[in-house]
């Protein structure tokens, strides 16, 4: 029997099928160093859709707000990198501003008669409508 005498690593052998291992030895001997032939699964990144359209503004007029979404078309597998942003925005809109409504003056009341009753007031008598 001879003893194991350690040398550089032998190449690599080849490989029959993805699934098998490839060997290489340090030594004459029985020992051997075993290795996967295939890296793994592939690792795949997370993807998000593109951006909905917006949509319509809660108000139709002054100030309101509307949103968009996107999906999350695949997520991440085997490592890769994960989802990164967001899904969902949110913002302000205006669609047109709202018309200020114009003072709108009623029809004239009947008159009625006022009489000052404070000392501090003019002792005149008023009449208002």
């Amino acid at each position: 029997e001879v003893d194991c005498q350690w040398t550089e690593w032998s190449s690599w052998t080849d490989c029959a099928t993805p699934n098998d291992q490839s060997t290489r030895q340090p030594c004459i001997g029985d020992m051997k160093e075993t290795r996967p032939c295939s890296p793994g699964p592939t690792p795949e990144d997370c993807q998000l859709s593109e951006w909905h359209e917006w949509s319509e503004c809660s108000s139709p007029c002054g100030p309101g707000e509307h949103s968009r979404f996107r999906k999350v078309v695949q997520e991440a597998l085997h490592d890769g990198r994960p989802c990164d942003g967001v899904i969902h925005e949110t913002e302000t809109c205006e669609v047109r501003p709202c018309d200020s409504m114009d003072c709108q003056l009623s029809e004239w009341s009947e008159w009625s008669f006022v009489n000052p009753t404070e000392e501090d007031a003019p002792q005149t008598d008023q009449w208002f409508r």
